[in-house]
């Protein structure tokens, strides 16, 4: 296997547990400045993910959202990288629909798109895919710990 030639997608900086939000908008800013200060999106990206939630519902269900930009606004996207953070408390992210997971997605050239595409297995496909990144984050975080 070649060695990865970009940074990792997912770092410490860029999962926060425990984090409180007052709403939807509020916590799609704070995943986006996580990307921001992770050096993984520009700063017009927020924007980006405002106006993509605006046009389409990023939540999936089971407490799970996945806030990312609009395919236009790919040329913000300076590395591929998605940011985690954990409301214990929730989110309500549309009337009835509680958020406690939101991943914040960074993609370039739409690595995203075969990742998270919908087909008629694609919310199997898609909650597959957090789970396994879940269980990424938690073996890395609780089991191996960081590199140094």
């Amino acid at each position: 296997m070649p060695p990865l030639t970009s940074p990792a997608p997912v770092s410490r900086e860029l999962i926060r547990l425990n984090a409180r939000a007052h709403d939807k908008t509020d916590a799609i800013a704070q995943v986006a400045q996580m990307l921001v200060a992770a050096g993984c999106v520009a700063p017009g990206y927020e924007a980006s993910m405002g106006r993509r939630e605006a046009l389409a519902n990023t939540f999936l269900g089971h407490g799970v959202a996945i806030p990312h930009g609009l395919g236009e606004d790919r040329h913000l996207v300076r590395h591929d990288g998605i940011a985690v953070l954990q409301f214990p408390g929730g989110v309500e992210w549309n009337p009835g629909q509680i958020t406690r997971l939101v991943v914040g997605i960074a993609a370039r050239h739409g690595h995203h798109i075969s990742f998270w595409k919908f087909s008629k297995y694609g919310l199997v496909v898609t909650a597959l895919s957090i789970a396994v990144a879940a269980l990424y984050v938690w073996l890395r975080y609780f089991v191996l710990g960081w590199p140094a």
